[in-house]
Parts: C-alpha cells; structure tokens; sequence
C-alpha cells in the first residue's frame, strides 16, 4: 500500500500496519511521518523504541526480536534511520521478516526516496504487501510559502504573506528550522493578533538564535575560525545544544543527498533546483561538496548521530567539545578528520 504523507494522519486513525517506509528527501517530513507511527504504534500497545541507523548488523536484530517475543509477550517499535537505499543483506532481513507468519512486533524505515529499480525488487514488493511505503516528496520553492502559511494557521497564527516571506527567506528553505520558528511564534505572539511585515522583521532581527545559521554558512564555506567562535558564543548566551546539533544533523543530511547525486552524474543546477538551496546560498554549499565526497559526509551525519545520543545522556562524552569537533571537520580541518574518507 502506498500513502502520500498527507494522509497518513487519516490513514493511522483507522489502521496501523506491521511494517512503513518512509522514503525521501526532505529529513523533517520524514521524521514527521515516523513520530505519528510512533505515536500510533505506542497507543497499540508497544512498550519499547529500538532505533538504529541501519547497518546489517543492526537489522539482525529484527530476527533477535522475534524470537524473543513469544516469551516475554512483550511488542517493541524497530526504527530504522538510513542515508542510503537498504544494502542487499538488509534487505533479505526485511523481506524475511515480512515473511514470517505473524509480526507481533512494528518496524518504520526511514530512508532518502528510492528509484524504480528498487520499487521492482523482492523486499520493496513484499513490504508493500502486508505493509504501506509512505514518499515524502520536497516542498518546492514555489510552494514554500504556502506550506508555511498551513503550519502556521495549525498553530493558531494568523500571518501576512509579506510576513512569511521573510520567514522563508531566512529560514532559507529548511522546513524544521522554520517550523520551530513558528512554533516559537506561537508561544510568544499568538495572542496579539495578526503577524505583519514589520512584526516579523523585528522579530528575526531581534533573534539571537538566526545566529546558528549564520556559524553553519561559516562552517560550509571552511571558515572554521569564525565557525568556533560563533559556537562558543551560542554557549555563552545559552542557545540549547540540541537545537544546533539538529540544524547540524539537518545540513548533513543534505550535503548527503547532493554529494550522491553529484557524484552520480547531476549537474550542480540540477542538484541545488532538487535539493531546494537558494540562490544566495549555491556558492557555499558548492564549496562544501568540493571538500568531500559522500562517503565521507555519510560518516559525518553518523558522527552527528552520535552526538545526539551523548546529549540524550545515552552516551558518555561532552556533547559541546564533540559539536565543535564536529564542525571543524566540516569545515576542512584535516587534524580533526580520522577516519573521514577523502578520496
């Protein structure tokens, strides 16, 4: 079963299947769509989240699970985060999984959008069967205003098209940086009426948080000079770390999908129009992609998630030095970059 991403929402109050994957290229609808599965699957009575990022070792533990599950009776939520389509030997242990007679236990996948090729395969085929492929497709730009102004009246606030232009402009197209702008609109302005023009260009300039961007375009033109000390900044004016490591997380994801598409024969102008990177910000994501292939931009967003997990408490370091050690290697400092391929 296929499902557009906005009907899930009408799809998960009258069902819930065993297995989703959710597919595509725009990481904050994406995750949007796994935490509405999540939410379902737990009001059905799952106890437990697993999340891995989809190695094969980490898709061996769909088998552990069910062969578990008839002795503790217990329905646990397998989530996977992948930035790139599954491997062979993940696949086989997904359509075996879908194979089994029953599935007690709920699996989401989450993954950059698939290509015809792997919607003819085995494992897609037979996911699809007992289970629902949900395509996130991007929000083009001309269709960013309107998308903000329906999030925007979701949250109760009533804005003026001048108003969301300048949101979208300095948001610059990054759907969970502007959701997060509204949502704080929202708390902050709700009540007073409609958000005009002047309004919201007070309120961006008077943002201390538009700083974050502002260190990530230092970060990707590889100024890791400023970068650092913009960060150091933020933690002195007490900017939440989670907040920036997500806009972090979010760029990677991004210069992933163009890295691959570059790397398989697109054309820069194909690659900024499909990605959504505006005009004013072409040149410095194209110094970036000069600086890694996506190999190595892959093992970045892997040491991002890492970092997430450290300022979860799930993993023992200090989130702040790994953030900054994070950035310099995005930013081309070579001392900082074991382990990262450069060819």
């Amino acid at each position: 079963m296929q499902i557009k991403s906005e009907q899930l929402e009408h799809h998960l109050s009258q069902n819930l299947l065993p297995i989703y994957m959710v597919s595509g290229n725009e990481p904050f609808i994406v995750q949007e769509a796994a935490e509405m599965i999540r939410k379902k699957a737990f009001e059905k009575g799952v106890t437990e989240r697993k999340l891995y990022q989809g190695t094969t070792e980490d898709f061996q533990h769909l088998g552990t699970g069910l062969e578990t599950m008839s002795l503790f009776a217990e329905q646990n939520l397998y989530e996977f985060r992948l930035t790139a389509t599954p491997k062979k030997a993940q696949t086989d242990l997904i359509k075996q999984w879908c194979d089994q007679e029953t599935q007690d236990d709920f699996v989401v996948i989450c993954c950059p959008q698939l290509d015809k090729r792997t919607k003819s395969s085995a494992w897609y085929k037979r996911i699809d069967q007992i289970g629902s492929h949900i395509t996130v497709w991007p929000v083009k730009g001309a269709e960013l205003p309107s998308w903000l102004d329906s999030r925007a009246r979701k949250y109760g606030l009533s804005i003026t098209s001048e108003a969301i232009s300048i949101l979208a402009q300095r948001t610059e197209g990054n759907l969970l940086a502007a959701n997060q702008e509204l949502q704080r609109l929202a708390i902050g302005h709700k009540n007073e009426g409609t958000i005009d023009e002047q309004l919201m260009a007070d309120y961006v300039a008077n943002n201390a948080r538009f700083g974050v961007y502002e260190m990530l375009d230092a970060c990707l033109m590889g100024d890791a000079s400023k970068a650092v000390r913009m960060l150091q900044s933020l933690e002195q004016e007490g900017e939440p770390i989670m907040r920036i490591a997500t806009l972090v997380a979010f760029e990677l994801r991004k210069l992933c999908s163009m890295s691959w598409s570059k790397e398989h024969g697109s054309s820069l102008a194909i690659v900024f129009r499909e990605n959504r990177v505006w005009q004013a910000k072409q040149r410095i994501y194209a110094s970036a992609l000069e600086r890694y292939p996506a190999r190595a931009w892959q093992q970045l967003l892997q040491r991002s998630l890492n970092l997430d997990k450290m300022i979860k408490g799930q993993q023992v370091g200090n989130s702040w030095l790994t953030l900054e050690s994070l950035m310099l290697v995005m930013a081309g400092r070579k001392q900082f970059a074991k382990g990262i391929v450069r060819e």
